[in-house]
């Protein structure tokens, strides 16, 4: 009897998980609390669980909700307000209380400093990834060294923190950032020993730091793929699309008028080669563009414009009837293609 009843304790202790790693495999969302700006994009995920959740938002008008893997999914943010976002398993919900502010209020804060997208983006189409832009080209591995800094640079892409919000950010050296127009461009960037983080590069090294190939990752991003105490690694990087299915945005600089005119265009999937502006005649100017990434023009008019975008890959578009706006960003028709 006395044996059986020690060979039972001995089942109990190996079958019954401690409270300790129940706590530890209790399902949950990533985030419960996240804020946005129109347009805006974040990806959440159900941790700790096997079962496929099923997506739900309470106010569609708000925010959208779509999946983006087996437990995440990507919320977009549609119009100024608050709402939830469910993730339902085995008949119980989990939520996340989402606000979406004005585009031109303050850079939205989150319960992650630097939240990203799972490192996972759509394919590029067949004809962008056939396109020969030299060594910019889709698939074409870039190699350098790879550091991290504690916050963020100021004014190299300015005015990319509205959306650097939903992002892993970086700042890459000036060769590459001048001559693969690399401004707002979404990078994967991979470690040595494999892992890989997706990053929005939102500024530069300055002149006379860094090598070509060189990136200067935020310390969020780094950790996802080395540890901090490395402080220096060997990486390589490549372009990708950038995971949105909202339209490009055009932001003016605040002071901008219908005599001196700066604007930048913001959320393409692709780094953008050049801006031009449709003149009375119907003819195309190209307005140069600022080491800050904003494309200056004296004497624009009063407005609306026709602007035409076109990206390192030769996609274009083309919107009409944009006005001067410098209060909040003013969208495109449309994104350029994968």
């Amino acid at each position: 009897m006395k044996k059986k009843l020690i060979l039972l304790l001995l089942f109990l202790l190996i079958a019954v998980p401690s409270t300790t790693d129940q706590a530890a495999k209790k399902v949950k969302l990533s985030s419960k609390k996240i804020s946005l700006v129109k347009g805006q994009k974040k990806t959440i995920k159900l941790q700790n669980t096997k079962t496929k959740p099923t997506w739900s938002v309470k106010n569609k008008k708000i925010v959208s909700v779509r999946k983006a893997g087996k437990y995440s999914a990507v919320v977009t943010a549609k119009k100024k307000g608050s709402t939830f976002v469910y993730a339902k398993v085995k008949g119980k919900k989990y939520k996340c209380k989402v606000t979406v502010q004005t585009s031109d209020s303050n850079s939205p804060s989150t319960e992650e400093e630097n939240p990203t997208p799972e490192n996972t983006t759509t394919t590029p189409s067949e004809e962008t990834a056939a396109v020969d832009a030299g060594e910019y080209s889709i698939g074409q591995i870039h190699t350098g060294d790879g550091t991290y800094y504690d916050g963020g640079y100021t004014g190299g892409c300015a005015k990319l923190d509205a959306i650097a919000g939903a992002y892993y950010v970086a700042a890459i050296n000036k060769i590459d950032y001048r001559a693969g127009c690399l401004a707002g461009a979404y990078l994967k960037v991979t470690g040595p020993s494999g892992k890989s983080v997706n990053v929005l590069i939102t500024d530069t090294l300055a002149d006379g730091e860094g090598q070509k190939g060189d990136i200067d990752l935020n310390q969020k991003a780094f950790e996802q793929i080395e540890p901090l105490a490395t402080g220096r690694m060997k990486v390589t990087w490549q372009i990708l699309p950038l995971p949105t299915d909202q339209p490009i945005q055009y932001v003016y600089e605040p002071t901008s008028t219908q005599y001196w005119m700066q604007v930048q265009v913001q959320n393409h999937r692709y780094p953008v080669k050049k801006l031009e502006i449709q003149k009375a005649d119907g003819s195309w100017q190209e307005l140069p563009r600022e080491e800050y990434n904003y494309f200056t023009l004296n004497q624009p008019g009063t407005g609306p414009y026709t602007f035409r975008v076109t990206d390192i890959y030769g996609h274009v578009l083309t919107d009409t009837n944009i006005p001067l706006s410098t209060a909040s960003a003013v969208n495109g028709a449309a994104n350029f293609p994968y």
